[in-house]
């Protein structure tokens, strides 16, 4: 733990809360476990106090994105970089301010699928930029860097209960439990 992370009341349990100004942040040391190549999921409860700019849930960065799961504006987003600096990122949705949102991100290895409580928001097998980089052109990249949760490149502002990874990819019906 970083800076100045408190505990705040949650919606499945005790949640980290965040201040957004990204001195207060939680690190989790590199390790195998974390080097996803491959189909993976992300989930967590999440409660943000602003509509505004970006908050990044989890990053594995800097420098190389090996994945990220964020919330722009009110829209979910997940990304990553690969090795031949191929960005992906999906994003739709609207995540309600001052409410207890559950949030995910699927990666199946040909599709990127994003839920806002349990309801499918983005279903993408291509770039969203435009450049036709089709997702299996693009996968998730390893680092050694270590993975951020409440601040990668921004600062999460808000509060992050029951955050989950899974190095396969979730069902609909699994999502949605």
């Amino acid at each position: 733990v970083r800076g100045a992370v408190s505990s705040d009341s949650g919606q499945i349990t005790q949640a980290a809360s965040f201040d957004g100004t990204g001195s207060d942040f939680v690190e989790v040391p590199d390790d195998h476990s974390l080097g996803i190549t491959g189909p993976y999921t992300q989930t967590a409860w999440v409660y943000i106090n602003t509509s505004a700019g970006f908050k990044d849930i989890t990053l594995k960065d800097p420098g190389q994105w090996a994945f990220g799961f964020q919330i722009t504006g009110q829209k979910l987003r997940a990304g990553w970089e690969d090795e031949a600096d191929n960005n992906y990122i999906g994003r739709g949705g609207s995540v309600p301010v001052e409410t207890w949102t559950h949030v995910a991100v699927v990666y199946s290895g040909d599709a990127v699928r994003g839920y806002i409580d349990g309801a499918e928001v983005f279903d993408v097998t291509r770039a969203s930029d435009g450049s036709g980089i089709a997702v299996a052109d693009a996968t998730p990249s390893t680092n050694d860097e270590p993975l951020r949760i409440g601040k990668g490149e921004r600062a999460f502002d808000g509060r992050i209960d029951d955050l989950r990874l899974y190095n396969r990819a979730l069902s609909d019906p699994d999502v949605t439990e």
